[in-house]
């Protein structure tokens, strides 16, 4: 697992963005991040609940976890949550929709990056 080299800039003056970038960068690059499906569903669990507390959102996150449908005992069985986080790995593929879903009902998405003025559009991947 190779950590991704592009630097993260937070936001000094909107913390809750900065999280929201947090989440999105993840996403895009799951595999660089955690190795194990469980790994992946509870860092993108506690990011999106920081991001609730901080844009003072805790209620529409339950909301969101309601219409998704999240279950008592987990997104995932024990087994699952063992499997390596690949691009084409069902259990990575589950976790990101999920998530992905989540986000979407809150208003998270992709243009909430923030990416270094200094970088190129080929080292954003665009």
């Amino acid at each position: 697992m190779y950590a991704d080299k592009r630097p993260f800039k937070a936001a000094p003056d909107d913390s809750a963005e900065s999280v929201a970038s947090l989440i999105v960068w993840i996403r895009e690059q799951p595999h660089q991040h955690c190795a194990l499906a469980g790994e992946l569903d509870s860092v993108l669990w506690y990011l999106h609940t920081v991001w609730a507390k901080l844009a003072n959102r805790e209620p529409n996150f339950q909301t969101a976890l309601e219409e998704v449908g999240i279950k008592p005992q987990g997104l995932l069985s024990e087994e699952e949550q063992k499997q390596a986080v690949k691009s084409d790995g069902e259990e990575t593929k589950c976790v990101l929709r999920f998530w992905a879903v989540v986000g979407s009902i809150l208003g998270i998405e992709q243009q909430t990056i923030r990416w270094p003025k200094s970088m190129t559009a080929k080292e954003r991947g665009q």
